[in-house]
């Protein structure tokens, strides 16, 4: 086995074994004997070290583990001479940065559920991905008769005009504020709605309430 300098400090004292003729089956009992192993393997130590081992002579895709604090991305290559290629990439920030994404979705799906207006969302083919609670609670219908569909799907069977030029917004990502139409609760009776939007920039999809 060969290791540069990167590796073998994730290795701390495990790195003097990394000497040549050691096998990986071998470096991974030291590791072990070390504690110099993910997280996830506490406990469990014999099971991860099977895993890794197998993972290592049948590489398939890469794989993430928490490490003493820092989250790393580990990509096992199978070579031509029939050895395995390492790589390991500290993907710590990335995380972070997932963890605040999904704190800031969280918050924001809290806040829709209590707010009094519908807050809603299209993707960019203009499919229907996220309806606050208060959608449901206004027109009875279930999120299987929405969620995931085209508004082409959804259109009313005879649109009018509007309805028509509205959907032509849509498709333009236009914003658009105060679009008012009649919206059919789900046993008959009719509800005027308000509805605006805008397309998020860097992700062309409206998005309104």
């Amino acid at each position: 086995m060969f290791g540069n300098k990167s590796y073998r400090d994730s290795l701390g004292d495990a790195a003097r074994h990394l000497v040549p003729g050691i096998t990986f089956e071998q470096l991974l009992g030291k590791r072990l004997e070390h504690g110099r192993v993910p997280e996830e393997a506490s406990g469990r130590e014999a099971e991860w070290c099977a895993e890794r081992l197998a993972r290592f002579r049948n590489p398939s895709s890469p794989s993430e583990k928490k490490y003493f604090g820092r989250w790393v991305r580990v990509r096992d290559v199978s070579m031509p001479d029939g050895g395995t290629f390492v790589t390991i990439s500290d993907i710590s920030d990335l995380k972070q940065r997932e963890e605040e994404l999904r704190e800031s979705d969280s918050r924001f799906r809290d806040f829709a559920n209590c707010a009094s207006d519908v807050i809603w969302e299209l993707d960019s083919d203009l499919r229907h991905t996220y309806l606050s609670d208060r959608y449901f609670e206004l027109t009875g219908n279930s999120p299987d008769a929405i969620l995931s569909k085209l508004c082409a799907e959804t259109t009313p069977e005879r649109p009018g005009e509007e309805w028509l030029d509205h959907l032509d917004v849509l498709n333009e990502h236009q914003p658009f504020r105060d679009y008012v139409f009649a919206s059919a609760r789900s046993h008959g009776k009719i509800r005027g709605v308000a509805s605006s939007g805008l397309a998020v920039v860097g992700r062309p999809r409206p998005v309104g309430g």
